[in-house]
């Protein structure tokens, strides 16, 4: 991961377990060492229903850059693509 992106994924992470999630991974070019740091990526699983939404208005409201995250715990090809891919690294 960049380091100018190890500070928000902190606090991602931070904001992500506080309310309840088991898993948190950043994938995609922030996962990447040598990534650009546009935006980033972010796979959550284990959040109690009804957070996932208001968590990701959370997220893109303490950050200066787009984030994108996924819910792991609904199945979809994309879903099990990323489980099943290296670039799903786990910071939380």
């Amino acid at each position: 991961m960049p380091d100018e992106l190890k500070p928000t994924v902190a606090t991602a992470v931070s904001e992500l377990k506080a309310a309840g999630a088991h898993e948190v991974f950043v994938f995609g070019s922030g996962a990447h060492p040598q990534g650009s740091a546009r935006d980033l990526d972010i796979a959550v699983s284990g959040l109690p229903s009804g957070q996932f939404f208001r968590l990701q208005g959370r997220l893109l409201c303490l950050f200066d850059r787009p984030i994108d995250l996924v819910n792991l715990d609904r199945v979809t090809p994309f879903t099990r693509y990323l489980r099943e891919s290296p670039e799903l690294v786990r910071v939380g």
